[in-house]
C-alpha cells in the first residue's frame, strides 16, 4: 500500500455559480406571493392579525402580487410599508417586463 502522505492544504473559499434561473423561486422578489408547483400558478395570501387570507391563483407572479398590494391598502390602510409596488404604473411596467421575458423564453423555446 502506498503512503498517501498528508492531506493537501485547504482550498479558499470559492463560491458557487447561481443556480440556473429555472431553478431559482419565481415568487421571491414579491411580498405575499408564493409559487404553487402542483397547479402551475402563483398564489397570493395576506397575513392580517395572525391570520391567513387566501387571494387566489394567477397565471403571473405579478398579477398575484397587485392583488396582495389592493387587499394590503384596503386591510392595514395605504401607509402600509411592505408593498409591492407603489402604484398602477409600476405594476403595468412590471406586466409588460414580465410578458417580455416570457416571449423571450418562449422564443428561445420555438428556436431550439
Amino acid at each position: 500500500r502506498a503512503a498517501l502522505g498528508p492531506p493537501p492544504p485547504p482550498q479558499p473559499f470559492a463560491p458557487t455559480a447561481p443556480s440556473s434561473p429555472s431553478r431559482q423561486p419565481p415568487h421571491a422578489k414579491y411580498t405575499g406571493v408564493t409559487y404553487v408547483r402542483s397547479a402551475r400558478k402563483f398564489q397570493a395570501l395576506l397575513y392580517h392579525k395572525g391570520k391567513q387570507q387566501y387571494l387566489g391563483r394567477f397565471d403571473s407572479a405579478a398579477a398575484a402580487a397587485w392583488r396582495y398590494d389592493v387587499e394590503a391598502r384596503k386591510v392595514k390602510g395605504d401607509g402600509w410599508r411592505n408593498l409591492n409596488f407603489k402604484d398602477r404604473e409600476q405594476f403595468e411596467e412590471e406586466m409588460r417586463l414580465e410578458g417580455e421575458r416570457k416571449d423571450d423564453i418562449d422564443d428561445k423555446l420555438s428556436n431550439a
